[in-house]
């Protein structure tokens, strides 16, 4: 399914989409890349012998694949809008392709000090290149906060004067992000969650392990009771609250709403959503001006702004349930990692980092949950590292 998207995406896709976008040569060029390098390098593993999470993420894993296919035969058999072929083939690499970094994460559950240093070294290039060059690119965007968090989190085993070297350059790109948010309107939003997210999870690798894990459970307490009170949960649902004039802001709440009048018409719809190659007719969006700058077709947009919009368009409630099934266990299995032990390893950081930046950042960006390639490793690597930190503990 993954090479055949790739192939299908590559030889059809236009303008209009996401992953292979025309107006992005990150996306049209190196995200192939990777799809085919990783797929190339699950297909030659051992499977039985490496193969290390639990049954049930299992479970979600093949839920997510199950829910594609099952959405697909939906939109076959009871089909709402003509199929396209290139919003299919972007759908399903989308959804495949999460799954098969998040499989491929699973490998890695072992590292070194070799490997910590090679990763300080990758993180400080790509900090600075993505705050010289382009902070904006869609999907390395949310890779930027969790590599300056690691950087100053990896100083603490330095010199005195490394340290403070190394500090500067991590707070210095933070703190460029956060200049270069001010200039953005709704994205601010995904940036600021990312942002502080991230930052609690740094400062709370400073505590103990049992402070660390009173933290995590009372903040996801906390962020479980307020969460329905606020503005960005009425968005999610399309709903605009009052004041709210932004109009990428605007734009993400008609999206939802358009998504719930689309499902809603029938049974199964409601249950698996439109399919892999579902979309929306944008004619009436707020922002329609900025869809044809960016040479969008605003009559077929295959994708929405909001992750929850995203999954129920193409997969339903069905799907919706498998996402956040998922969401719980990664997020289950990397705080379980991070109160392991006193001192958390700076790997287990850097993919916590990716993986709770990562879900902030993809909230109001749906499709950077499926094309960032480390944001599905990370969650494989933290489901095997959570595996085997329970074995070796029990045993």
């Amino acid at each position: 399914m993954i090479i055949l998207s790739t192939i299908g995406g590559i030889a059809i896709g236009g303008s209009d989409t996401q992953i292979f976008a025309k107006y992005g040569a990150t996306k049209r060029f190196l995200l192939p890349i990777f799809y085919l390098m990783v797929c190339f390098f699950v297909l030659t593993r051992r499977i039985r012998k490496n193969f290390v999470i639990s049954g049930y993420s299992r479970l979600i894993l093949w839920g997510f694949v199950v829910s594609a296919w099952l959405s697909l035969l939906k939109s076959y058999v009871l089909p709402q809008q003509t199929l396209d072929l290139n919003f299919l083939f972007q759908g399903l690499l989308q959804i495949g392709g999460l799954v098969l970094f998040i499989y491929a994460g699973t490998f890695v559950v072992s590292f070194s000090e070799n490997t910590s240093r090679l990763w300080i070294i990758l993180a400080s290039l790509i900090s600075v290149a993505t705050a010289i060059f382009d902070i904006g690119v869609s999907p390395f965007i949310m890779l930027y906060i969790p590599m300056s968090f690691f950087i100053i989190y990896c100083s603490r085993k330095l010199g005195k004067l490394p340290k403070i070297l190394v500090s500067i350059i991590g707070f210095s790109c933070i703190l460029f992000s956060v200049i270069r948010t001010l200039g953005y309107q709704s994205p601010s939003i995904a940036w600021v969650l990312e942002l502080s997210s991230v930052a609690l999870l740094c400062l709370s690798l400073y505590f103990k392990a049992i402070v660390r894990k009173f933290v995590y459970k009372s903040t996801t307490i906390i962020i479980l009771i307020l969460f329905p009170f606020t503005s960005l949960f009425k968005l999610l649902i399309g709903i605009s609250p009052k004041g709210i004039t932004d109009v990428t802001l605007l734009q993400r709440s008609f999206e939802a709403s358009t998504v719930n009048h689309a499902i809603f018409k029938d049974p199964l719809s409601w249950l698996f959503g439109l399919g892999p190659g579902g979309y929306l007719n944008m004619t009436w969006a707020p922002d329609y001006r900025t869809l044809i700058g960016a040479g969008r077709n605003i009559q077929m947009v295959d994708d929405t702004h909001f992750l929850t919009s995203w999954i129920l368009l193409k997969l339903g409630f069905f799907g919706l349930l498998v996402f956040l099934c998922l969401v719980v266990a990664a997020l289950k299995s990397t705080f379980s990692v991070l109160t392991h032990t006193e001192n958390v390893n700076e790997m287990d950081f850097l993919f916590s980092a990716n993986l709770i930046g990562g879900l902030a950042i993809a909230i109001t960006a749906g499709t950077n949950f499926f094309t960032n390639p480390l944001l599905g490793f990370s969650i494989g690597v933290m489901l095997a590292r959570a595996k085997i930190m329970k074995s070796s503990f029990s045993s």
